[in-house]
């Protein structure tokens, strides 16, 4: 996302300051590149929301895969920092009714990618047990959350998400036995019609297959 839009004062800080001198040399995404974007997750990548019956949630890992997949390995960043609940206090601390502490954090995400003058920005909060979770769980939704802005994992957010889909897409663009049985073992215990992946396994791995030439 080109960085233009930011008030006055922001256009002195690093990002802008790299945008400027680097916009002339840019690259542009590729339609591959877009394609990649949007490829609908696997189902290994979804979950339930452990409170929501009614949401579903995605595994950060899945889209730093993507984002890998995409752009590169080394070739973009992701900074974070926790944001102050009030005064110098980044955590905030309470009781529950069992008697336990609960930790909560606010955490800001920045997902830059200069090759091609890609910046977001996220604040997303998390609460947990473990001070360091609580920590971590900020930064974890707010990279899916800027993530789904560049398209990975959108279909998600609007609630259009389709298992079938998802299984056609990625099966689709397999290639090698080794990498079917790798999608099969990540992904059959996450599906929640284990027959239609299966069908399509079964089908891709017959069209990878050697046959006998007929004598």
């Amino acid at each position: 996302m080109l960085l233009d839009w930011l008030p006055k004062e922001e256009k002195t800080n690093k990002s802008y300051y790299l945008y400027k001198q680097n916009r002339n040399t840019m690259k542009e995404l590729s339609e591959q590149q877009l394609l990649l974007l949007r490829k609908p997750l696997p189902p290994a990548a979804i979950k339930k929301h452990p409170t929501k019956a009614y949401l579903s949630t995605i595994k950060a890992i899945y889209v730093t895969e993507r984002l890998n997949d995409v752009f590169g390995v080394g070739k973009w960043t992701i900074k974070t920092s926790l944001l102050p609940f009030d005064g110098d206090n980044i955590v905030r601390v309470t009781l529950r009714k069992n008697g336990n502490e609960e930790f909560a954090t606010i955490a800001k995400t920045i997902l830059e990618v200069p090759e091609y003058g890609i910046y977001y920005e996220c604040i997303a909060g998390s609460s947990n047990d473990d001070m360091g979770d609580a920590a971590k769980g900020g930064t974890t939704d707010g990279i899916t959350k800027i993530c789904s802005y560049l398209g990975i994992g959108a279909e998600v957010y609007k609630g259009e998400y389709s298992e079938e889909e998802a299984i056609k897409a990625h099966i689709a663009s397999i290639d090698t036995l080794t990498a079917l049985e790798v999608f099969w073992d990540d992904n059959k215990g996450s599906v929640n019609n284990p027959n239609t992946l299966k069908t399509f396994v079964a089908k891709r791995k017959a069209e990878l297959t050697p046959h006998a030439p007929v004598t």
